[in-house]
């Protein structure tokens, strides 16, 4: 079972699956903590629309395949995608619409927009993720 202390998310000892929103303009990420002592598989789904500035199509957690983009956060993925990023590791995961991914114990992994650096300030929307454990 795994524990979240994700804002909108009651946090319980028993939580298997529930979600959260992440905004299209941090570039920080939104924090999805295992604060278990065990790593658990966990199913991510993802729904939603957001726009990287007004200039560029909307779009939803697939981002924009075939998009040729200079100076992305994560360049090894696709543009405006929603990605899964585990700093402690130095390890990106892309989500898109959905995947499923291992969290270690005790691990945090940040969810954000494949935006170019220092641009996320005029993003608008947002991403709802659903989440369940395997």
């Amino acid at each position: 079972m795994i524990r979240t202390t994700l804002s909108g998310d009651s946090v319980t000892n028993d939580k298997t699956k529930g979600s959260f929103n992440v905004p299209a303009n941090t570039a920080e990420g939104v924090p999805f903590k295992n604060e278990t002592n065990t790593e658990v598989q966990i199913h991510f789904e993802a729904d939603g629309q957001w726009q990287s500035g007004p200039a560029n199509p909307i779009t939803g957690p697939e981002g924009l395949p075939g998009e040729l983009l200079e100076n992305l956060q994560f360049p090894d993925y696709t543009p405006f995608t929603l990605i899964a990023n585990n700093k402690d590791w130095n390890t990106a995961y892309q989500v898109g619409i959905q995947n499923e991914l291992s969290v270690p114990a005790g691990g945090t992994l940040w969810f954000l927009m494949n935006d170019q650096k220092n641009l996320y300030y005029d993003n608008t929307g947002s991403l709802t993720v659903n989440w369940s454990e395997k």
